[in-house]
């Protein structure tokens, strides 16, 4: 598998056309004096183009006016200023197509203009174009040069938030050790900034990779160090769904199931949580419907399974969807109903192929090997040709990461 159909959550030749500059005098006074007023309609123009009340053909259509008109300005800081705001708004539109433009434009005139904050700033967005589309070594790459920059400049915040994004790339490609090391490097500077609502994040962070290390006591430490720096933050319900879901996977993935089951309970009692943050609350419903199906002898069907199908539905969260129909077909494996089970896995696995979810596509191809004897040899050479080729690309990368961190510290 090459790297860039890498499985994880989770690519640029651009080309510009350039306005040339006019160097008649009249002219140069001309832009001079209608200048602010364009920059004051561009300033609008994205506010609208980021407003997410708007429909998204709305929003493009303002974002495009604002790239157009910034285009002749002169090329100075607000200059760069304003192609920095566009290419956040188009990652976040998102428009594919047009991010690439902008960003590589601001990369090349950030560089020519020396601005190197511009810069770093436009890596970080290009990084998490990269992680969303799954280009995982582009992508932390990306958050390496932009750490650099930002600590060179002693922007220690933006640094921290480097280490943490990088952090969560090497989580995604199994590289946990080293993942844990730089939420650690990004927890003592944001310590030192006293920055409680970037403590939160990336305590909840590390508590994610000490359960991939099977370290269920020290995850639930950190949960608690997360939850404590969210209460001293600026206490957001939603956000406490999210640690409190997150205790519960520790106590799940442990065994310890009536603990497990306290924190779901607690988690989807959070006040107006289904309202607030519906993807995690689907996703806590069936959390707690696994562990009712795995702590009985003879279970029933959770109630919960379909509720959460009908929220994830409503938000066309496919992730999720996979998640919980995979549940149900372990539970319907448990209580002897191959053909349903197999219906369930079926759908599990097309939905984890279409969010490029290999987990959960390796772990349904292996259901299935289990309650369609039919296909059980198919389902099974798909596992292994999918494991062994992810084992490869993940022993790539964290090699490529370990050759740039040796670069770093050379």
């Amino acid at each position: 598998m090459s790297l860039h159909l890498l499985p994880y959550r989770i690519y640029l030749i651009s080309c510009f056309l350039l306005i040339g500059s006019i160097s008649c005098k009249e002219n140069s006074t001309s832009i001079a004096k209608v200048q602010p007023v364009a920059t004051d309609s561009i300033t609008i123009w994205i506010k609208k183009g980021r407003d997410k009340s708007l429909g998204k053909e709305i929003r493009k259509i303002n974002l495009d006016k604002a790239f157009t008109k910034t285009i002749p300005l002169e090329q100075d800081t607000s200059y760069l200023k304003n192609l920095s705001a566009l290419s956040l708004a188009y990652l976040r539109l998102p428009d594919n197509l047009k991010f690439r433009e902008v960003n590589d434009l601001l990369i090349t005139k950030s560089r020519n203009l020396k601005d190197s904050i511009a810069w770093a700033n436009a890596l970080w967005d290009r990084g998490l174009y990269h992680e969303r589309n799954s280009f995982m070594d582009s992508s932390f790459m990306d958050y390496d040069q932009a750490h650099k920059v930002y600590l060179a400049n002693d922007k220690k915040s933006n640094a921290a938030k480097m280490l943490r994004n990088m952090a969560v790339i090497q989580n995604n490609v199994r590289d946990y050790v080293q993942g844990e090391i730089n939420l650690v490097r990004a927890i003592e500077l944001f310590k030192e900034l006293e920055e409680t609502k970037n403590l939160y994040k990336s305590y909840n962070s590390l508590g994610i990779t000490m359960v991939n290390l099977e370290n269920y006591d020290k995850a639930l430490e950190y949960y608690e160090e997360a939850l404590k720096y969210l209460d001293a933050s600026e206490p957001d319900e939603k956000f406490r769904l999210g640690v409190i879901n997150n205790m519960g996977m520790a106590h799940l993935e442990n065994e310890e199931f009536e603990k497990a089951a306290d924190y779901f309970t607690q988690a989807i009692n959070i006040p107006e949580a289904e309202e607030n943050d519906p993807e995690t609350y689907g996703r806590a419903l069936t959390n707690l419907g696994i562990t009712k199906v795995k702590r009985s002898s003879n279970p029933e069907r959770p109630e919960e399974y379909e509720k959460a199908l009908f929220i994830l539905d409503a938000i066309e969260d496919y992730a999720g969807l996979s998640k919980t129909l995979f549940a149900l077909a372990e539970y319907y494996t448990v209580i002897g109903d191959s053909t349903k089970a197999t219906e369930r896995a079926q759908r599990a696995l097309t939905f984890a192929r279409k969010t490029n979810n290999h987990e959960r596509e390796l772990a349904a191809l292996q259901l299935l090997s289990q309650v369609d004897l039919a296909n059980a040899s198919a389902y099974s050479k798909d596992h292994f040709k999918l494991n062994d080729s992810l084992v490869n690309v993940d022993r790539q990368l964290q090699n490529k990461f370990a050759r740039i961190r040796f670069e770093t510290d050379e």
